[in-house]
């Protein structure tokens, strides 16, 4: 049962699709994001999923990539659409 909301950031998001990384971080990212999305619905704004996107590709790091686009089909997480109307608030 979700009772609120989580907006991920560009830094957490950057973390959790940097999944092979054993730094400590990383590793409590993970296991935070498990945790919350028990109680939570967990939500990737499209304009931090852009932002993360577009370094991944400025990197050419295409693992990493793969990862942020299977993101989309992990139950629990979502993606909140630009709108006027949320850039605006």
């Amino acid at each position: 049962m979700n009772s609120g909301i989580v907006l991920l950031d560009s830094g957490l998001l950057g973390w959790v699709i940097h999944s092979k990384s054993q730094k400590p971080d990383v590793i409590r990212c993970h296991k935070w994001l498990r945790t919350i999305s028990n109680n939570y619905k967990v939500f990737i704004p499209e304009i931090t999923d852009y932002e993360v996107r577009r370094e991944l590709i400025h990197q050419k790091l295409g693992d990493s990539l793969k990862r942020l686009d299977d993101l989309e089909n992990v139950r629990g997480i979502g993606y909140l659409p630009i709108t006027t109307e949320i850039m605006s608030s």
